[in-house]
């Protein structure tokens, strides 16, 4: 299942879209929700160039919440705020972006979900399989835009599978 899953990447625009709207503000990018959801997992937030820059969870059954994630990390990458708040790591990110050429306005279109399903886990499994997956992304350079995490366990043929990212070949 998660071998498949991770074979099957999401376009970040499946769940969050943006339309640019002219109102008594002026011009300016608004987000949506697309109605598209996910069940509780791990998910992996990558730009071609840039790698995963992001490692996040979503502990609940209730889909909306992996959604509501997506839309706050929508705001950090476009550097476009309507109620998240912003961090050190997006911030670097974003002046990375911009240094590199690519335009904050369509990094949505550009960013790809690897999704890890985890139906039958509970949130303390779910959070050692992140932070293993995050500490060793974050060895190899990646998962920039996340902050630190523990070191927990999982068994090798997974980790093996992720970590040498058969999944991006």
């Amino acid at each position: 299942m998660i071998k498949e899953s991770l074979s099957k990447p999401f376009k970040f625009t499946d769940f969050v879209n943006f339309k640019y709207i002219v109102d008594g503000k002026g011009e300016r990018l608004s987000f949506r929700k697309t109605g598209k959801k996910l069940p509780k997992g791990i998910y992996q937030l990558y730009l071609p160039s840039f790698g995963i820059f992001y490692v996040g969870i979503s502990y609940t059954d209730n889909s909306n919440g992996i959604v509501n994630r997506f839309f706050a990390h929508a705001q950090k990458m476009t550097g476009v705020f309507t109620g998240a708040k912003d961090t050190r790591e997006f911030k670097r990110f974003r002046n990375l972006l911009e240094a590199s050429g690519i335009d904050l306005k369509t990094i949505l279109n550009k960013v790809v979900i690897y999704f890890i399903p985890c139906p039958k886990m509970k949130t303390k499994e779910i959070e050692a399989w992140e932070t293993i997956i995050f500490n060793s992304l974050k060895n190899k350079g990646q998962a920039f835009c996340n902050s630190a995490k523990k070191v927990e366990l999982m068994d090798k043929e997974t980790i093996d599978y992720i970590l040498n990212q058969d999944y991006l070949k």
